[in-house]
C-alpha cells in the first residue's frame, strides 16, 4: 500500500488514509508515511504528525521532529520541547534544530540550558537556534560560547555573533582572530572582513602572515579591493611566497590593485590607456606573474583595438600553455585580420580549450580563409570545439562556408548537430548561392535528417529545410507534416512560417486547430508574422478555446497583425484583460500606442480568484472548472455541490481533480 502512495499519484483523502496507516504499519513503512505526510498542509496530515512525534521507534520520532519544522508546525512545540530530553543526542539535535526553524520563543529558556549540554553536537544545535530568537540578555551566553572548548561550538558561535551589530560583539570577534584552532581565526577573519571597521584592515595585514594556508586566503579574498598603499606592499611580498596557491592568489590581488592604479591614471592622463601599461609588462615563463599580466588585460583592453595586436602576437610564443587560451581570446577582441592565421593554427594545438579559444576568437576576427577552417573544426574530437566552432560560423559564416557545409551534410558526416546548426544560419544568408543540383542533393539529405532518431539533429534537419525557402522544400516540410513525431510538427510548423507561400499559408491556418497545443499555438504565432488580414478572426477563434500557451501566443499573434496594419486595434481588448499576465502584458502594450479610450469604458475586471471562492466554500475538496457553451464558466467541486459562476469569464483551463486546488 506504502508503494501506491509513494508512486505520485495523488486523490481525494489521501492524507486520511496514510494518517490510518501510520498506527499499524512497520516501522519502515511509518517512516515513509510521515515523509508523505509532510507533503500536505491539512489538519489530518499535522494531527498525524503530532502522534509520530512520540513514536517508539527513534528514527520515527527523528523523521516527524524534521517534518514538523518543514510543514511548520508551531504548535508542536511543546512536544519538541519535551524531545530536547531525549537520552539520543542526535534526537536532541534534530528536535532543537527544528525549535530554531519554527523560532519558537518558547524554547528561549531550554536552549539556553542546551549550551551546557555534554554532547558538543547538541551545543553547536543550541547556538545556532538561540541565535534565531536571542533577546539582548542573551547575548552574554552567546558570548561564552567563543571559549566553548570544542572546536565547532566556537566556530557556530562566531558565524551566530557576526549578526549582532554591538561593539562588543566585535571586540569579541577581533579577539578571536588569535584563537589557537585555524577554522576559528578563518571564520573570525571571514566575517569582521564585511564591518566598517578601521580595525579589520590592520588585522587581515597581520593574517596574511599566519602560518596556515586557509587563514591567508581568507585575508587575501578580504583585501582584494583595499586602496591602501600598506595592503598593496604586504600583498606584494607574498607574490613570492613559497606557497603555489598564495602565490597564485596574491598576484591576483596585486593585479587588481595596478588595474586599479592603471584606471586611475588613464583618468587623469588620457593619452595613455590602462591596457598599455600592462601590455609593457615583461611576459615570462612564470605562471603566476603572467597570469596577473593577463588579467589585468582582460579588465582593460577595449574590442577592437588593433595597436595591441602585434604584442599579444608575440605573447603566443612566451605565455605557459595553460595562459595561451585567453591570449587567443584577447587576440581575437582586437579583431585585427592579419592576427587570423595564427589564430586558425591554434585550431590544431592539442589542448582542446586552446582550439575552443581559436574557434571564439575567430568569430571576431574579420578574415579571409577562417570559414573552411571553422568547418574543419566541426569535425574536432572535443564537443565543445564543435561548438564554439558552430557558434562562430551561425554568427560570421558566408559564403566559403556554404559549400563545405552542404558537402558534409549531403556525406553524412558526423557530429550533424553543431554542423546543421550552423548550417541553418549560413543558408539563411547565402542560400541564393546555391545550384539546382547541390540544393536538390541538400534538399534529400536534409529530408533523410529530419526523419533520423536524434530529435535534436531532426529538428535542425527541419529548420535547414525551411531557410532554403524554394517551393520543393516547402511541399517537403509539407509531406514531412503528416510522417513525423508531435515534436517535429512543431518545428514544422515553425519552419514554415520563415517562408511566405500560400501553400505555407494553408498549412498553418489548418494548424492552429490542431488538437495538440504547441502545434497550435507555433501556428498562431507564425500566422502573426507572416499572415493577413483575414486571419485575425481564426487566430481570435483558436485563442478562445485553446488551453496555455495560446493565449500569451495569440495576443503577440494579434498585436503583430495591428502593428502592421492588418487588424483593427480592438481586437486586443479582450486580451488586455486577460487573467494570464503574458497575455495581458503582450496586448497592452501595443494598445498603449493607441488612444486611450480605444476599448471604450465596458472592460470588466479580471474575476476573483477561483481558488478563493472554492475555499470559501469547501476547503478540503478538489474542483474542476469548465466552460458551457453558454460562455459561462462554471466552478464545481469533486461531489457536484458548492458550485459557482462568472458570466462573461472566458476560462482556458481545465483543473484537475487530481491536483492540488489553485486559482487563476
Amino acid at each position: 500500500m506504502v508503494a501506491l502512495f509513494t508512486s505520485g499519484f495523488d486523490w481525494p483523502g489521501k492524507s486520511q488514509r496514510l494518517a490510518a496507516a501510520l498506527d499499524h504499519a512497520s516501522a519502515r513503512e511509518r517512516r515513509d508515511i510521515v515523509r508523505l505526510l509532510a507533503t500536505y498542509d491539512d489538519e489530518v496530515a499535522h494531527e498525524a504528525l503530532e502522534r509520530a512525534l512520540v513514536d517508539k521507534d527513534e528514527n520515527i520520532r527523528r523523521e516527524a521532529i524534521e517534518a514538523v519544522a518543514r510543514v511548520g508546525l508551531k504548535r508542536a512545540a511543546k512536544t519538541l520541547l519535551a524531545a530536547m530530553s531525549d537520552p539520543e543526542p542526535s534526537l536532541r539535535v534534530a528536535a532543537i534544530e527544528s525549535l530554531g526553524a519554527l523560532r519558537s520563543m518558547e524554547a528561549r529558556a531550554p536552549l539556553t540550558r542546551a549550551l551546557s549540554d555534554p554532547d558538543p553536537h547538541v551545543r553547536v544545535a543550541a547556538v545556532s537556534a538561540l541565535g534565531k530568537v536571542a533577546e539582548p540578555s542573551d547575548l552574554a551566553l552567546l558570548l561564552a560560547a567563543l571559549d566553548d572548548s570544542d572546536l565547532d561550538v566556537r566556530v557556530q558561535a562566531v558565524h551566530v555573533l557576526a549578526d549582532f551589530d554591538e561593539e562588543r560583539v566585535r571586540t569579541a570577534l577581533i579577539g578571536k582572530t588569535r584563537d589557537a584552532a585555524n577554522e576559528v581565526r578563518r571564520a573570525a577573519l571571514d566575517e569582521l572582513s564585511t564591518r566598517a571597521d578601521p580595525r579589520i584592515e590592520g588585522l587581515l595585514i597581520d593574517a596574511l602572515e599566519d602560518n596556515n594556508e586557509a587563514v591567508v586566503l581568507t585575508a587575501l579574498r578580504a583585501l582584494r579591493d583595499s586602496k591602501s598603499s600598506a595592503v598593496f606592499e604586504a600583498v606584494r611580498a607574498l607574490s613570492r611566497s613559497d606557497r603555489p596557491r598564495i602565490r597564485t592568489a596574491a598576484a591576483l590581488v596585486s593585479s587588481s590593485f595596478e588595474a586599479r592604479e592603471r584606471e586611475a591614471k588613464s583618468a587623469a592622463d588620457p593619452t595613455e590607456p590602462a591596457w598599455l601599461g600592462w601590455l609593457e609588462q615583461t611576459v615570462t615563463a612564470d605562471q603566476e606573474q603572467t597570469a596577473a599580466v593577463v588579467k589585468g588585460l582582460e579588465e582593460s583592453l577595449p574590442r577592437n583595438e588593433a595597436l595591441a595586436a602585434a604584442p599579444l602576437v608575440a605573447w603566443l610564443d612566451r605565455v605557459p600553455s595553460t595562459l595561451r587560451a585567453r591570449v587567443i581570446l584577447l587576440l581575437g577582441r582586437t579583431g585585427w585580420a592579419p592576427a587570423a592565421p595564427r589564430v586558425v593554427a591554434a585550431l590544431n594545438d592539442p589542448q582542446p580549450e586552446v582550439r575552443r579559444a581559436a574557434a571564439l576568437a575567430l568569430e571576431q576576427i574579420a578574415a579571409r580563409g577562417q570559414d573552411r577552417a571553422l568547418v574543419q573544426a566541426l569535425a574536432d574530437r572535443d564537443a565543445t570545439v564543435r561548438e564554439a566552432a558552430s557558434h562562430a560560423l551561425q554568427n560570421v559564416g558566408g559564403r566559403d562556408a556554404l559549400k563545405p557545409l552542404v558537402s558534409a551534410t549531403i556525406r553524412q558526416a558526423p557530429h550533424a548537430r553543431a554542423r546543421l546548426a550552423a548550417l541553418c544560419s549560413v543558408l539563411s544568408r547565402e542560400q541564393r548561392e546555391l545550384e539546382t543540383k547541390t540544393r536538390e542533393r541538400l534538399r534529400n539529405a536534409l529530408v533523410d535528417s529530419a526523419l533520423s532518431r536524434q530529435e535534436e539533429e531532426a529538428t535542425l534537419a527541419i529548420d535547414c529545410l525551411g531557410r532554403l525557402a524554394d517551393d520543393t522544400s516547402v511541399n517537403a516540410l509539407i509531406n514531412l507534416n503528416t510522417n513525423v513525431p508531435l515534436q517535429r510538427r512543431v518545428a514544422i510548423v515553425r519552419a514554415l512560417s520563415a517562408v511566405q507561400t500560400k501553400e505555407a499559408l494553408v498549412v498553418l491556418r489548418r494548424a492552429t486547430k490542431d488538437e495538440y497545443a504547441p502545434i497550435a499555438a507555433s501556428a498562431v504565432a507564425a500566422l502573426g508574422e507572416i499572415g493577413t488580414s483575414e486571419d485575425a478572426a481564426l487566430i481570435q477563434a483558436a485563442s478562445a478555446v485553446g488551453p496555455w500557451p495560446l493565449g500569451p501566443n495569440a495576443s503577440y499573434a494579434l498585436a503583430s497583425l495591428v502593428s502592421r496594419g492588418l487588424a483593427d486595434p480592438r481586437v486586443l481588448c479582450a486580451p488586455s484583460t486577460s487573467p494570464e499576465p503574458i497575455t495581458r502584458q503582450n496586448a497592452r502594450a501595443t494598445l498603449a500606442k493607441h488612444p486611450p479610450q480605444i476599448c471604450g469604458d465596458t472592460e470588466q475586471p479580471p474575476p476573483p480568484s477561483l481558488h478563493t471562492a472554492l475555499q470559501a466554500s469547501r476547503p478540503t475538496q478538489p474542483w474542476v472548472a469548465l466552460e458551457r457553451s453558454d460562455g459561462r464558466v462554471l466552478i464545481s467541486h469533486r461531489d457536484g455541490t458548492g458550485s459557482a459562476a462568472w458570466p462573461g469569464f472566458k476560462a482556458r483551463l481545465a483543473y484537475s481533480p487530481w491536483s492540488a486546488p489553485y486559482g487563476h
